[in-house]
């Protein structure tokens, strides 16, 4: 028995009306609810939809409707994690919001800055979105240095052939 009709009288159960009112009020339930929980996704970065684009407004982003959700949200936390002192802390902050992002920041002489990539093997995909995020939180006179972990042939000899099978390319030095 639907869950409506149960909140009723038992002698309405058998009326064919009151089910059939019952039942199509339940479906409007259903998709009232529905909507409801997409609404609520949508005041989260980590959720929202639809409703990116009105944070990135709110961020100062422009939007690109061509990009995957998954990008569109790396670059809004971002942005979030940047706002504030630039230290070595929130650059690391802001780097570990993008895929392949965990780093080292080191600072070197004369306005240098070193980020290191730690985490895995290659370049990381969106590089260019994580520069220009680095580039809007960093002071104007720092110059930045991104360094990135390669595999090398002494790291090839010691791995087996399915771990091989399984490297890409991208991951290789040149």
């Amino acid at each position: 028995m639907k869950e409506f009709i149960k909140m009723l009288p038992s002698y309405y159960y058998e009326s064919n009306e009151v089910v059939s009112i019952q039942d199509s009020i339940e479906g409007q339930y259903k998709i009232l609810e529905q909507c409801k929980d997409d609404l609520i996704n949508q005041l989260f970065v980590d959720t929202a939809t639809w409703g990116l684009n009105l944070w990135e407004k709110r961020f100062g982003i422009d939007t690109d409707i061509t990009k995957s959700y998954e990008y569109r949200r790396s670059r809004l936390k971002s942005k979030m994690r940047g706002m504030g002192t630039v230290t070595n802390a929130l650059i690391k902050n802001v780097a570990n919001s993008f895929d392949n992002g965990t780093v080292d920041v080191i600072e070197g002489l004369n306005n240098m800055l070193t980020i290191k990539f730690i985490g895995r093997t290659g370049t990381p995909p969106n590089l260019s979105d994580l520069k220009s995020a680095i580039n809007e939180i960093k002071p104007a006179h720092l110059a930045v240095i991104y360094e990135f972990a390669y595999l090398l042939i002494s790291n090839i000899e010691s791995m087996t052939i399915a771990e091989l099978e399984n490297t890409t390319i991208e991951n290789f030095a040149f």
